[in-house]
């Protein structure tokens, strides 16, 4: 479908090809043609309708082929009517405005200050497509989940943005953000920025929102409650209808004081696990500087603040709670395999092989054993030095060797040691 200067006349019927009769179809004014065989060709969002996907003509049905005409008034107010338990009074005081504006761009500047005036109200956002009401939250697991339970685990703080007229969806508990949708049903992340947006898209039906991800320029972007009932995952939009799982209601909760939610990061903070590596030794890990000092206020009985309870939840759901114990200078030690099955070794590195370092499952090699000076890996064995040169792999210096290569240490997402020999 194409624009031009040049009128064209269209027919306009009810929904032809599905079942919901308040569906309309949009096909061309071409006489008998227009029909075919009961069905018609109607207007189509080839694709999906996310923005820039474009229209063209497909058999009329229930989906991409459906539509609906709007009163523009309407349709700002029924966006209203959909947030409106947020803030009664901002929602009467919007739906004045729409009624003294004339135009859409002033039933849009109403709408957007009643968006504005959302911010920071804390709201619970509920479900009811799997039977039961369940509440979006956030798991153990600090990824979107659900629960029937109704406490301050279920409740978010609208951020609003004037960039983009949309929100950040922030968990009052944890202070952490809704973050961007993943892969087509999976589970929503959970972060510390705010740069992910969410819309509260409505349904303009039962006032009803879909959540919409629009950090991302894709379709099928929503908030959907799995079939578990648990995890909330990416999925279509909300229909408006109550049995539909991606159709959300919204409420306010901002009878959640700083006491309730300090509570519940407690509470959350006391079932995390403790790893069992704990300790001084290479191999063993401590706290980072990140959460040192706070974890050394609460074994001194120490009270904290939410904030500092959500700066440890965090911590632990980004993998930055705790880290390996870095080798010191004068330490010895081996070096394993990932899959702890193999030890690096200066045995068998010879003239003959070019000194290449080789790896045995003898952990009685003395080979295998290698000292930290602060700047080199050094064998025990040979007392010659790890380097590299040019492209060359992991080998033992020459004696005459003087441009020692440097040795870092670090970690792998799986919190193991990482070794890098630097030229």
């Amino acid at each position: 479908v194409t624009l031009s200067d040049t009128p064209s006349e269209w027919y306009i019927y009810n929904n032809n090809n599905g079942s919901d009769a308040t569906l309309l179809d949009i096909a061309p004014k071409v006489g008998s043609a227009a029909i075919t065989d009961g069905t018609i060709a109607s207007w189509n969002f080839f694709g999906g309708y996310a923005a820039g996907k474009a229209v063209g003509y497909w058999d009329a049905n229930d989906d991409n082929s459906a539509w609906r005409l709007y009163d523009p008034k309407a349709l700002v107010k029924s966006s209203v009517e959909a947030l409106a338990a947020v803030d009664p009074s901002a929602a009467a005081t919007a739906n004045n405005a729409i009624d003294a504006a004339s135009d859409e761009t002033g039933y849009a500047a109403a709408l957007k200050a009643f968006r504005q005036a959302l911010d920071g109200h804390q709201v619970r956002f509920a479900n009811t497509g799997r039977g039961a009401k369940n509440y979006l939250t956030l798991s153990t697991a600090f990824t979107a989940g659900a629960t029937e339970t109704v406490n301050a685990e279920d409740v978010f703080v609208l951020n609003y943005h004037a960039d983009n007229d949309n929100f950040s969806l922030q968990h009052a508990v944890t202070g952490r953000n809704l973050g961007n949708v993943p892969n087509w049903n999976q589970a929503i992340p959970s972060t510390t920025s705010d740069a992910t947006r969410y819309d509260l898209q409505s349904n303009d039906k039962n006032n009803t929102i879909s959540l919409r991800n629009v950090s991302i320029n894709a379709d099928k972007n929503y908030l959907h409650l799995a079939s578990d009932k648990v995890n909330v995952v990416r999925w279509e939009a909300g229909s408006g209808d109550a049995n539909n799982a991606s159709t959300w209601t919204i409420e306010n909760a901002d009878d959640i004081d700083d006491s309730a939610l300090l509570a519940a990061a407690q509470r959350r903070f006391a079932l995390l696990p403790t790893p069992g590596d704990l300790g001084e030794q290479l191999g063993e890990r401590t706290f980072t500087d990140e959460v040192d000092g706070l974890v050394e206020k609460l074994n001194n009985n120490e009270a904290l603040t939410l904030e500092e309870y959500q700066q440890l939840l965090s911590a632990h759901a980004d993998n930055r709670f705790y880290e390996l114990n870095m080798p010191k200078k004068g330490m010895f030690f081996k070096i394993k395999s990932n899959d702890g099955t193999r030890y690096v070794t200066a045995n068998g590195a010879t003239d003959g092989a070019a000194w290449q370092l080789k790896t045995t499952t003898d952990s009685t090699d003395e080979g295998t054993i290698f000292g930290y000076d602060g700047s080199h890996l050094v064998s025990l064995s040979t007392g010659r030095a790890v380097y590299l040169k040019g492209d060359s792999k992991a080998k033992l210096a020459d004696y005459n060797e003087t441009n020692f290569d440097t040795v870092e240490f670090g970690t792998t997402p799986d919190n193991k040691y990482a070794v890098y020999v630097k030229q």
